[in-house]
């Protein structure tokens, strides 16, 4: 421990300019007239001048000219205030100026200082522009997100902590209340208290792990009083980071009393899943959806040198079901045969549903047409426990199944499905409750 002053203060200031040349943020002392008396690295870096030039120079220089005459009475006066220290660039941006005269925003806090009889200003400052940059295209991707869910023709509610955070145009339009009026209000709310408990149950599966709930029939109370039945699924999303849930709602209030038409219904259906690659009513991937991961798939497979198996699955006499219990009855059989479907598939393979009741699962990495088969006859076994319905319990469901390799030649989806879908012919053809191997004219069985 050194006793000689001299050497002390050495010592002192030698410390000083260690910690101001390590930090990162920059520092600048002026003095009452704003000339730089000191600076050290990071400000030299941050305005983009050496620091021989910085110090000595006006602060002005490093202000946007339009900004000069305010800031410097800004100084002035904070200079007589009995505060010592003041946070800068939090409400609003105080910007910068480099040397080769390019604008950016700062963020830093300022203290003055009376030494020898002269007011001393030191300012730490730090360039946030590249956070102000990830903050606006934050905001742009949240507004394009925004108009997304505005335009579709479909009744979107997003929910945020049980409460209605969003509502697009058709969702104000069904409830009969503007946005306004709907967001702040529980979720729940906006249900007739028949379809409250129902609602709740289905919530409760999302909050479990599920991705989405099946589409489902149930009531709004709209702002009037007036009931309107809808179909509605839920799913999961993040919503301005939150953990949200994406209620989509079409009216079918109208149709309730007819269900032996279900064109419309149909027709509705289809414009909903357009809008995103999930088959609305049995939450798998939809057509354009396989189209998308099919053509991924075989891309996968050609570059491995190892094939993709297709299994083409038809629900047996499904019209048989739609006639004897009704429409409702035929999609709830739809649902929970996807489900079954998913038990079957590894976590490797992708199901989904092309349409009516034709289903496809998707095998990548698979040893042979043997893992295949193995898969198929898994499915059909899984289909021999009964399914519940609500008009009765229907004692089995059998499935055809198509079963197509792709070969060198098939490099899109269509070559491969035309092959599944002659297999699928011709295990219809031996029976029904059936497998069928492209390319095999003795395997039906």
């Amino acid at each position: 421990m050194t006793h000689d002053p001299l050497e002390a203060s050495a010592l002192s200031e030698a410390r000083l300019r260690g910690i101001l040349e390590s930090a990162t943020d920059a520092i600048l002392t002026v003095d009452e007239t704003q000339t730089v008396l000191m600076a050290n690295r990071a400000a030299s870096e941050m305005f983009g001048c050496p620091i021989d030039e910085l110090i000595g120079a006006p602060l002005a220089r490093f202000i946007p000219e339009r900004f000069r005459a305010t800031h410097s009475r800004d100084v002035e006066a904070f200079g007589a205030e009995p505060i010592s220290a003041r946070k800068m660039g939090r409400r609003t941006d105080v910007l910068g100026l480099r040397i080769d005269g390019q604008e950016f925003p700062i963020e830093g806090a300022i203290s003055h200082l009376a030494v020898g009889g002269q007011r001393l200003f030191t300012a730490i400052l730090r360039d946030v522009s590249e956070r102000r940059q990830a903050e606006l295209r934050l905001r742009e991707s949240e507004a394009r997100f925004r108009r997304l869910l505005m335009q579709l023709p479909d009744a979107v509610v997003v929910s945020t902590a049980d409460h209605i955070s969003f509502v697009n145009e058709a969702a104000q339009r069904l409830l009969g209340a503007p946005s306004s009026a709907l967001v702040g209000r529980e979720t729940l709310d906006i249900f007739h208290p028949d379809s409250v408990a129902r609602v709740t149950s289905r919530l409760g599966t999302l909050h479990a792990g599920a991705s989405s709930t099946p589409l489902a029939e149930e009531r709004l109370v709209c702002a009037d009083g007036a009931i309107r039945v809808v179909e509605t699924t839920s799913t999961l999303i993040d919503f301005h980071g939150e953990t949200s849930i994406l209620h989509v709602m079409r009216d079918v209030s109208e149709l309730a009393q007819a269900r032996s038409d279900l064109g419309q219904a149909r027709r509705r259906e289809e414009q909903l899943s357009r809008w995103a690659l999930v088959d609305s009513l049995t939450a798998l991937a939809n057509r354009r959806g396989f189209e998308e991961r099919i053509k991924d798939a075989l891309a996968r497979g050609k570059r491995s040198q190892r094939p993709v198996i297709l299994l083409l699955i038809d629900l047996d006499r499904f019209k048989e079901v739609n006639d004897s219990f009704g429409h409702a009855a035929g999609d709830t059989v739809l649902w929970e045969f996807a489900r079954r479907l998913e038990q079957c598939a590894r976590t490797t393979d992708f199901v989904a549903r092309l349409g009516g009741d034709e289903f496809v699962i998707v095998l990548e990495g698979a040893h042979g047409i043997e893992d295949a088969q193995l898969v198929a006859r898994t499915v059909q076994s899984k289909m021999k426990v009964p399914f519940s319905l609500r008009e009765g319990t229907l004692t089995q469901i059998t499935t055809s199944i198509g079963i197509a390799v792709s070969g060198i030649d098939d490099a899109n989806s269509s070559a491969l499905l035309g092959k599944a879908d002659e297999a699928l012919y011709r295990a219809k053809n031996a029976g029904r409750n059936t497998i069928a191997v492209s390319g095999r004219h003795d395997d039906p069985g």
